[in-house]
């Protein structure tokens, strides 16, 4: 029995991509920790463990926005200007996706 893929081309899991999700994770987390380590005082209305929300949604967002960041600069891999404008929008991706992870972890919370 053949094992089944899940997509057709089987170098898309390559050892770099995993690279460039757990870097893009280990940013998330620590921006996010960062931001809930100034936290003193929480407020008594949040819930019990409200930090766990954000200490989770925020890296997997960074870790979407390293795997965004890795697809774009395979297709600018070859002429210089490519590279360049590929690598930007990698960055503007990844800010993007943890900007946006970033609200939906702390809504309710430090986000209103």
């Amino acid at each position: 029995m053949t094992p089944i893929r899940l997509f057709s081309s089987p170098s898309f899991f390559t050892a770099s991509l995993v690279k460039h999700l757990v870097v893009g994770a280990t940013l998330a987390l620590l921006l996010i920790s960062f931001f809930l380590a100034g936290v003193k005082h929480p407020n008594p209305n949040w819930p019990a463990y409200w930090m766990v929300r954000p200490l989770v949604l925020v890296p997997v967002a960074g870790a979407l926005g390293g795997g965004f960041f890795y697809v774009v600069r395979q297709w600018g891999q070859h002429e210089t200007w490519k590279k360049v404008v590929a690598t930007l929008i990698g960055v503007f991706g990844f800010l993007v996706a943890v900007w946006m992870g970033t609200i939906v972890g702390l809504d309710g919370t430090l986000w209103n």
